[in-house]
């Protein structure tokens, strides 16, 4: 498939790496070049509950919010073929995985842990990393999730570039 301004995405293209790897940023940008609409799970998530991330991971667990999470991509694939974010955690629960690789363009934006951890130190909206170690945490979760990120057929490096440039190279690579 090759993409440009006025190409039509006949599937959805879903953003997949870990919190703070610029899956959002960059979804919403490349949406916007191709004129098609974005789709953030996490958004989702939080409409149809109506509490945030953190409030479902504290009133109803990791579990719960797995369930709304798969709910919501499930939804938001479903919809007019756009731009797709998911959650960091959502590509490793293979009931996502598989439907998301046969369904939509799975393209990973690997990101080093400490390009992470700088973009987002000192944000109270990440659960998973409210600890002592967050770039600990981080350095442990990509290690758990790089096998699953890798199962997407197109990687694209985002460390040491502009939101720009990596909207450009996917859209040169696809």
């Amino acid at each position: 498939m090759s993409l440009n301004g006025s190409a039509l995405v006949k599937k959805p293209l879903c953003l997949v790496g870990m919190m703070g790897c610029g899956k959002s940023s960059v979804g919403e940008l490349l949406a916007q070049r191709l004129g098609v609409p974005f789709y953030d799970s996490d958004l989702e998530v939080e409409r149809e509950s109506a509490k945030t991330i953190p409030e479902l991971f504290q009133e109803r667990g990791e579990i719960a919010f797995r369930a709304l999470e798969r709910a919501a991509i499930l939804r938001l694939i479903e919809g007019v073929p756009g731009v797709l974010s998911i959650g960091g955690g959502a590509f490793i629960q293979e009931a996502n995985r598989t439907v998301l690789l046969e369904r939509t363009e799975c393209l990973y934006l690997k990101t080093r842990p400490e390009t992470i951890y700088e973009r987002i130190k000192g944000f109270t909206h990440r659960p998973l990393l409210q600890n002592q170690d967050p770039l600990g945490t981080l350095k442990k979760l990509l290690s758990e999730r790089e096998s699953f990120y890798q199962l997407c057929p197109t990687v694209v490096e985002t460390d040491g570039k502009g939101l720009e440039q990596i909207v450009q190279e996917i859209i040169e690579v696809n």
